[in-house]
Parts: C-alpha cells; structure tokens; sequence
C-alpha cells in the first residue's frame, strides 16, 4: 500500500509521464505539435543566429585589426612599404585596393598572402577572382599571382586587391613605411567587412523581431489549439488536489516533446554548418564550418536557451489565457461587423498612398507614409473581418444556386462568425507587414542613388572621374597614352580671402575647342556651361558646382604642375562614344601609383545602394523565415477551429452519405481565410509605399519578399485545407449517435 509520502513522491514523475501521453493524444495532436515544434525550431534558429552574429561581428573586427598595417615614421626601420589606394568597383561591387612593396627580402606579406608577388602582380580575395572571371578584361589589376586566404579578410567574401607595382608605377614617396601587419592603433585602413557591416543593434533587432518573436508567436498560436481541452483538464485536477505547479509541470511535459523536435531541427542545421562550409551566393556570404566550430560552446548554449524560452513561452501562454467559451459551429451568437473601422482603414490605407506625391518635403512625406501605415495596421482586423465576411456572403449565395453544401456552411460562417477567423488571420496579414516595414526601412535609399542611376543612363562612360589622382611621372605617361578619342580635363577650388571658392575647370585648348568652349581663360555661369558640352555637364553634376565656374587653358597635360591644386581628375570622350573603362583602368594600375580608381558618374552611389539593397535581402532572408513560422502555426491554428466543430459536422455527414463536400467547406473555411490575410498583407506592402518610391528618400519594396508571402499562404492554405477535410472525413466515418465531444480526453 502506498502512503501519502510515497504518493507525493512519485507524483512528479507520474505527471511527466501523462504529460508525455497527452502529446501523443487528442483530435488536435497532430496540428498542435507541428506548430509547437515550428514555433520552437524558429525560435531557437532566432537565437543561434544572434549569438553567431556576435562571435563572427568581433571574429571581423579581430581580423581586421590584424590587416592594419603597422606604420612607423622611420624609413630605416621599415621592413615594407603600404598606400591605401581607395576603393573600385566590379559589377557595381566595391572592391578595396592596396599597394604593398617589400623593402627587405624577409619581409613579412600581408596576412593571408602565401608570397609576395613579383612586380605588376596582384593577389586578390577568392571573391574578386570569381569576379574577374566573369569580367571582359579579367586582367584588370594585372597577372594574379595568387589568392588571399582566409586569414587575410576581415570576411569570407571580401573583396580585396593586394598590388605590387609595376617598375613604372613604383613611387616610393608616396607610400608609407611599415614594419609588418597587425597594428591595433593605426588610424583608418580597415577594409570593406569592417566600412559595410552593420550596426550590431540592427543585427539583434533584426534576429530579434524577424526570426525569435514570429517564433514565439508561433507558439502562442500552437499553445492554444487545445485551450477547451487543457481547461477542462485543469479543472478536474484541481478538484481531486493538484497545485499550480502540477499543472505546469503537467503542461510543459505536454509541450516537450514537440519543442525537443523543434530545438533539435535547430541544433541539426548547427551541426551541418560546423561541417560543411555554407555558401549563400545570393547574399555573398560565405558561413565557413572552422568558424561555427569555433564558436560551438556559445552557440550550443544560445541552443539549450532557445528550448527553454520554448518551454517557458508555451506556459506563459497557457496560464495568462483563462477559461474561454468554446468557439466552433456551436456559437449561436452573430458577431457585428467593423464597417466604420474596416472603412477609415482602407481610406487611411489610400491616403498613404496619394498624399505623399503631392509634397517635396522628405521627412513630411516620411511621416505620413509613418502615420498612415500605423492606422492601417490597427485597423487590419476590422478589415479582414469585413472581407471576410463579404466573402462568405458570396460563397454562400453562389451555393445556394449551385447547392454546394460545403460552400454554404462554409459561407455562412464566414459570414456570419468572421471575428475569430480575423483575429487568427492577423497573425498571418500583421507579420507579413511588420517584417516588411523592416525590409523596407532597412533598404531605403536616397535622391542621390535615383539620380545616378539616370547619370548612368545619359552619360554612361563618357566622363571617368578619378577617385586616386596622382601628380608624377606616372599620370603624365598614362595621360600621354590615352586613346585619341579620350582627354583629360580637370577642375580644383581657387580659394580667395574676399570671396567664396570658385570651381576652376582647366584643360588644354585643342579640349576645350573639341567641347565647344573658348581657349581663351572665361568665365561661365554652371547653367551655361552645362550647355555646351553633355561631357562639362557631367563633370559640373560630379563637382557639385552651382556657382560660376572659371574656364583655363593649361599649356600642356602635365599633371606635375596641378598637384599644388589638388586637382581632380577626368578623362572624357571627345566624340560623345563611351570610353573603355576597363582598359583605362589597367593601363592606368600599370603606369600610375595604386591606379586611379575611374568610375563613370554616379557610380559610387550605385555601388553604395548595391551594399544597402545586399543588406535589404538578409532581412528579407531572416524575415521570411518567421513569416513561414507564424503561416504555419496561424493556418494549424484556423484548422483546428474548424476541426473543433467536428461533433456538429460528423453528423451531417454520416446522416447525408456524402462527404464531398467536406473538401469545399475547409476551403472556404481554411484555404479562403489564409489566402485573404497573406496576399492581401503582401499586396498592401507594395501599395503602401508608391507614393514615397521616389524624392529626396524613397523605399522600394522586394518582389521577392512579396512573392515569397503570397505563395507560402497559397500552399499552406491548400496543405492544411486539405488535412482539415480528410479529418473530417475520418471523423465522419466513425460518428455513431451519443457521441457527443472529439476534443475529450
């Protein structure tokens, strides 16, 4: 015989083994678990993935502090020589590139460079190589002599160019002596993994409110499919003595099962990174299996968290959540609908669109975009509930005629019951958009990008600027072999102590006759001048001059004499055909010191959005992920409430014979409803910001990220639909008169 002791001491064991029998029990089994271990693998993922994002974030920084070289100011003591050439592009990429030459024949190579290079070689990151590969002139920097290894970058797929110069390029005085790599107090030198990452807040943000919350929200939905059960449940066992903790450990027994699948998934797709290299070539990165290896203990711990948020969330939920009338096609009640909400919603929704195109002021037309977005959002469940009941009406009328029994039950609660499916498919429409606010605001780009996208298209090559400008032996030899259709120009501020800088555009009189201006020393108004020549307009746009400009001969394409003016550099085409970027930029690596980094006008600001738009698909990468968690756990969550109405169904149709029409109904009541709340959400997010797509700051939103939204709903509507309606049908086959409740113990 067992006595009261022995009884208390067992009881926790006892609970965790009914626990473990009531995950494997009930009508929504099945549903629940699925969403559980949905909710519990994304969120365990959201969590991994942040604290690998603190370990490669300061792995970056490491390496990066690592490439600085380490300068002195004593020539005689330097084993190297470095210059930070600045920046290039390939393929609207940025590409960093720097000049080495070793002073000693010990001299240490840069970290990740196996030898150094022989004169007018290059060594180049395994990113550029690709990209030179796809380049019409893949020896642009010159003969690669070898491939920087992954010591050598501040990330996997930096793009970075190590340049021993050529004996003609060679400027000693130009370059600054070293004694080797890894100076943690040098100023500057930090290559594009270090200049482009972004802020570690904005990574936890995203990680935070893109992949863990939809995840737990997605437990909340998947804790609640069996509310009515697990209270009844509860009840029972407070009356014969069982204590608030009973109860919790009695739930979360339930729930471990599932949330032990879901946290395992996560740890699997862990264990697969740290063998494997993983390579995301749509969005450039590259997860190397060294590194995930060697943050294993910190990413196993964010694991072990995940699970126990998991387990901690489905309890929260289970107990802020308190006894609630059953809902199903028992509810006699019709529910009113939101016309008035629903209506200033879609109004709202409409001025968000049309009022920002009649002003020019970026923060007014940012505000209102805010302001409107925010009511639509409020509004969604009033609006949703409205179509959704707009659509059952008409489902319902339409079976009428065609005596669809499904679509008429289907309808009619629709109809009639529209709230509960609306607030379910809030989850679904409120995600969608949330995550796609971050999208947008994470990829919004400026005037500037607009307007160097049609400098691009008006000037193409015509005008090169140069971002390196060298003054020596080596730009007057690169300018002496230009092509016969190619002259430089340059321009400089002529500083005065009685008046403001004046923009000074100077070239040699046979140029300035070919662009139709004076060879005598003129001045002209930006306006006038920009009328001469496309090519003069181009370097005005470029220079930001708005002022009067002065025009002066120069003797002669010498650039020695311009160093004192710092001037700048372009090169434009004197026939108005676009000039051979790529060739000028080889020629100009091997004649000039670092080269000199052409780019045509606008371009910086195309490689600048390039980063940014790179940056907009890693949050539409981490925020379709929890749009898919949530998805899945709203759709289980409007089956089951269809399913919870199977002792009013199975009825009808053991007593019709048919059970057709079971199919209809869960479309109606399934498909209908998710399909609703995920393509319209993904509709709203392109609509809402058309009247901000252009100005001074501008949004755009991913096709992708929308298509993504819309198709997911459309096969998880179909998916869960169609399990709805073979349950049904299954029930239906084994209904027998006085059974009463499915959803029982």
């Amino acid at each position: 015989m067992t006595t009261a002791p022995q009884a208390t001491r067992h009881l926790p064991l006892f609970l965790v083994r009914l626990g473990l029998q009531l995950s494997r029990r009930g009508l929504w089994t099945r549903l629940r678990f699925l969403a559980l271990a949905v909710g519990a693998a994304v969120t365990c993922l959201g969590l991994v993935a942040l604290a690998g994002a603190v370990g490669i974030a300061q792995d970056r920084d490491d390496r990066g502090n690592s490439l600085r070289p380490t300068l002195t100011d004593r020539r005689t003591s330097a084993q190297l020589l470095v210059s930070y050439d600045g920046f290039t592009e390939l393929a609207d990429r940025p590409v960093l590139v720097e000049s080495i030459w070793p002073l000693a024949p010990d001299a240490p190579p840069p970290p990740g460079v196996p030898d150094w290079p022989q004169p007018g070689q290059v060594v180049v990151s395994p990113q550029v190589a690709e990209d030179l590969r796809a380049s019409p002139n893949p020896t642009i920097f010159g003969p690669i002599a070898s491939l920087i290894g992954p010591d050598g970058l501040e990330t996997p797929n930096e793009r970075r160019v190590y340049l021993r110069p050529t004996p003609a390029a060679l400027d000693q005085a130009s370059m600054q002596p070293a004694t080797g790599f890894g100076d943690n107090h040098t100023d500057g030198w930090y290559g594009l993994g270090v200049l482009d990452a972004a802020p570690r807040w904005e990574v936890a943000a995203l990680l935070l409110g893109g992949v863990t919350l939809p995840g737990l929200v997605a437990l909340a939905l998947g804790s609640g499919l069996d509310h009515q059960r697990r209270t009844t449940r509860h009840r029972l066992l407070t009356v014969i003595g069982a204590r608030r903790r009973d109860l919790l450990l009695l739930d979360a027994s339930e729930a471990w099962p599932a949330v032990t699948l879901g946290t395992t998934a996560a740890a699997a797709a862990v264990a697969a990174a740290a063998t494997v290299d993983v390579h995301l070539p749509a969005l450039e990165t590259t997860i190397l299996s060294a590194q995930v290896r060697e943050h294993f203990p910190v990413l196993l711990a964010a694991i072990l968290l995940g699970h126990l948020v998991s387990i901690l969330a489905v309890l929260t939920v289970i107990s802020v959540r308190g006894p609630r009338r059953r809902h199903g096609f028992s509810t006699r009640i019709a529910q009113a609908l939101p016309v008035t909400r629903a209506t200033i919603g879609l109004g709202v929704g409409a001025a968000t669109v049309v009022l920002p195109t009649f002003s020019q002021s970026g923060p007014l037309r940012t505000l209102i975009y805010i302001i409107g977005t925010a009511i639509f959002v409020l509004t969604l469940p009033a609006i949703l509930a409205v179509t959704l009941a707009a659509a059952g009406s008409i489902a319902a009328s339409i079976a009428l005629r065609t005596g669809s029994v499904g679509s008429l039950l289907g309808g009619r609660r629709l109809e009639v019951f529209p709230a509960r499916t609306a607030r379910l498919c809030l989850g679904i429409a409120g995600v969608v958009l949330a995550l796609g606010q971050i999208q947008l605001w994470a990829s919004q780009l400026g005037q500037q990008y607009t307007d160097a996208q049609a400098a691009r298209a008006t000037y193409g090559t015509t005008v090169l600027h140069a971002n390196h400008t060298s003054y020596g032996a080596g730009a007057s030899a690169f300018l002496h072999d230009l092509p016969s259709s190619a002259r430089p120009m340059w321009t400089w501020l002529q500083e005065s102590p009685d008046a403001p800088p004046q923009v000074v555009v100077g070239a040699t009189c046979s140029t300035l006759k070919l662009l139709d201006l004076s060879c005598q020393a003129s001045t002209l108004t930006a306006a006038d001048a920009a009328m001469r020549a496309p090519q003069l307009r181009a370097i005005i746009e470029t220079s930001l001059a708005y002022g009067d400009i002065d025009i002066q001969p120069l003797p002669s394409d010498d650039a020695t004499p311009l160093a004192a003016h710092q001037a700048d550099l372009y090169v434009v085409s004197t026939d108005g055909r676009d000039l051979p970027l790529d060739d000028l930029q080889k020629l100009a690596y091997q004649l000039t010191p670092g080269g000199l980094q052409l780019e045509a006008p606008g371009q910086s600001w195309l490689t600048q959005g390039a980063t940014v738009k790179l940056q907009g698909a890693w949050t539409i990468a981490w925020g379709s992920i929890g749009v898919l968690a949530v998805l899945i756990a709203a759709a289980l969550a409007i089956g089951a409430d269809l399913i919870s109405s199977a002792r009013d169904i199975a009825p009808l149709a053991a007593l019709a014979g048919r059970r057709r029409w079971l199919l209809p109904l869960a479309l109606w009541r399934l498909a209908l409803p998710i399909t609703v709340a995920g393509v319209g959400a993904a509709v709203a997010y392109l609509i809402l910001p058309m009247g901000i797509e252009s100005g001074e700051t501008f949004m755009t939103p991913s096709p992708t990220y929308a298509s993504f939204a819309a198709i997911g709903s459309l096969l998880t509507a179909a998916l869960v639909a169609l399990y709805a309606a073979l349950t049904l049908q299954h029930l239906s086959k084994t209904w027998r008169p006085g059974d009463q409740d499915y959803t029982a113990i």
